[in-house]
């Protein structure tokens, strides 16, 4: 007799034990389970059980010094929640999951042998336990061998298609700033849009961008539709980031559930899945809204649809077949955005002076770049005495303006260091300029 470890959000009974493809048996209430006269070797055992991702567990030896009638074999943990199989909790097991527990399904149900995959917790209903082991687990992955390994990823994309998603960038701000005039500090919005989604089920997204250029923030997102729709959400820890919920959903009947909702400013990771209690009739609008704000210029940052192959986070939609209460994943067309932003400056810590010293006789201006434009300017030079030597107000142009090395008299000033000072809406930058022969 051999025992499993307890886990706390679930049952170890009921649960299938096989060795090989011949030999297997069931665990009882309190987790034991009996396989008669094992021959002395190494074994790996095979466990499985309704609502659960499969798992082998290897190297249980069995000795001729074993005279216990009682084994334990340490903790193996089955994944509650995937009620397909695939090793992952997803949008995929919400096909399965959501008639049983709108039905709140029991062991007399009709359909029981299917929703019972819902049934996590095994107490032989599909209820809020039930949802609440599910909303727990989700994005989570069967370990193999109780190990962190990964596992194979995914296809990138579902064989059949009854619906794509696009995602379309809108980059007006919440101050109305210009688009063609991006700067540090303004916050543009992504909306991932559906589309073709008929009988919408539900749905997960993954994107990654690059962190040194764009950072999520919780920004109000401007909306042109009436909030029917309940959104469960998952609580934000206090300063935690999250996107928001699109149009879209928002206007959807009944009940929705956020089950991720993540966003990670250091990696430039973003999580969220969403499910709704019935299927939805309203085949497209906005997924979801998620501001930026811009961190940086003269840079550029992709914005696009799943991670890396090797850490299995698929986009997925799900849709509810007229034919099957199992949903399936639909393909997604996936986008790469491309957010370009101009050299843009909305301060004068960048300026930058050349030439610098200049040279009498060469050169006939002196140019300060990297400038708020096209904005007025007001530009002082001084002697090293601290006397004024020159000053203008001027219209930069091309972040840039220039000082023609005259002074107030319309005459060239004479070799030597010199002091500017730059005024903007209150910000100023000085520095020296050295004139030589």
């Amino acid at each position: 007799m051999l025992r499993l470890g307890t886990d706390t959000l679930g049952t170890c009974s009921d649960i299938t034990v096989s060795i090989g493809t011949d030999t297997s048996t069931t665990t009882d209430s309190q987790s034991y389970f009996v396989f008669g006269h094992l021959p002395v070797g190494n074994y790996t055992l095979n466990f499985n059980t309704w609502g659960a991702a499969p798992v082998n567990l290897p190297g249980i030896c069995i000795t001729t010094t074993q005279f216990e009638d009682t084994t334990y074999i340490g903790t193996i943990s089955l994944l509650a929640g995937d009620t397909n199989n695939d090793g992952n909790v997803n949008m995929t097991d919400w096909g399965v999951f959501r008639p049983a527990w709108c039905e709140k399904a029991t062991t007399t149900h009709i359909n029981w042998e299917t929703y019972k995959e819902g049934d996590f917790n095994h107490d032989g209903i599909v209820d809020a336990k039930d949802f609440i082991v599910f909303r727990i687990n989700f994005g989570k992955q069967q370990q193999p061998e109780g190990k962190a390994k990964k596992l194979t990823p995914m296809p990138a994309k579902a064989k059949k298609t009854s619906a794509e998603i696009k995602l379309s960038f809108n980059i007006e701000t919440l101050e109305g700033v210009d688009k063609n005039d991006l700067r540090v500090g303004n916050i543009i919005y992504l909306k991932v849009c559906i589309r073709d989604a008929k009988d919408f089920l539900g749905g997960e997204i993954h994107l990654s961008f690059n962190p040194d250029v764009l950072e999520v923030v919780n920004a109000p997102v401007p909306s042109t539709t009436l909030h029917t729709c309940k959104i469960n959400r998952i609580p934000l820890e206090k300063g935690e980031i999250g996107i928001q919920a699109g149009d879209y959903l928002k206007s959807l009947k009944g009940n929705l559930w956020e089950f991720m909702n993540k966003v990670d400013n250091k990696t430039g990771k973003i999580d969220y899945a969403v499910g709704v209690s019935e299927p939805q009739t309203t085949e497209e609008g906005e997924f979801a809204v998620i501001p930026f704000r811009i961190k940086a210029c003269g840079v550029s940052s992709d914005v696009n649809f799943d991670f890396e192959d090797e850490e299995n986070r698929e986009t997925i939609f799900v849709a509810q077949p007229t034919t099957k209460i199992i949903g399936e994943p639909v393909e997604v067309q996936s986008e790469k955005i491309t957010i370009k932003v101009p050299l843009v400056f909305n301060d004068l810590n960048s300026t930058i002076v050349y030439p610098n010293p200049v040279r009498k006789g060469e050169v006939t201006e002196i140019t300060f770049t990297n400038l708020p434009s096209p904005v007025p300017i007001m530009l002082k030079i001084f002697n090293i005495a601290g006397e004024l030597v020159f000053e203008g107000e001027k219209t930069s142009s091309g972040n840039k303006i220039t000082w023609d090395l005259r002074n107030k008299d319309n005459e060239y000033v004479s070799s030597g260091i010199y002091i500017y000072l730059l005024e903007y809406q209150g910000l100023t930058k000085k520095g020296k300029i050295g004139v030589i022969k």
